[in-house]
């Protein structure tokens, strides 16, 4: 009888220790899913913050763009008014800020394509892509005979 005890404890100790495993691994799957969703919603509340911020900002910069162009304006404006009190006339100073505007707008320009290499990353696609061997060059250096005899 005493053996029948033993071995339905046993039985019944393993039955439990089988629960609990199965539990434990129960409860840590769904701390795992939860953590899944948690850091799923994150992910998607960052997105959403990070198109809002984006938006915003791209009508902030037309925003600022239009108040420079009319700063801008004003500012031409002004010019003119001065030269015209100065006695310079209005179309000889509307010439000259045309002419200094033209300088400036190729200035830009030339920066701009000159920065717009930079965009090719031409540092790192150097990293990636084998180096091309130098192109044969069709240059032969000929060698002076007659200055060779004269020596």
């Amino acid at each position: 009888m005493m053996e029948e005890r033993t071995a339905v404890s046993a039985a019944a100790a393993d039955a439990i220790q089988d629960a609990d495993i199965g539990a434990a691994v129960a409860a840590v799957m769904h701390a795992a899913k939860r953590r899944w969703v948690t850091v799923l919603d994150l992910a998607a509340a960052e997105v959403r913050l990070a198109a809002m911020s984006t938006l915003t900002m791209a009508l902030l910069a037309i925003v600022a763009g239009a108040a420079l162009i009319i700063a801008w304006g004003l500012l031409v404006a002004l010019m003119l008014y001065f030269a015209m009190r100065a006695g310079i006339g209005w179309p000889s100073a509307a010439f000259v800020l045309a002419i200094v505007h033209v300088g400036v707008a190729y200035g830009a320009w030339r920066a701009t394509v000159r920065l717009s290499r930079n965009l090719t990353l031409p540092s790192l696609r150097g990293v990636f892509v084998a180096p091309t061997p130098p192109a044969p060059s069709s240059y032969a250096p000929v060698e002076d005979t007659a200055g060779a005899r004269r020596a």
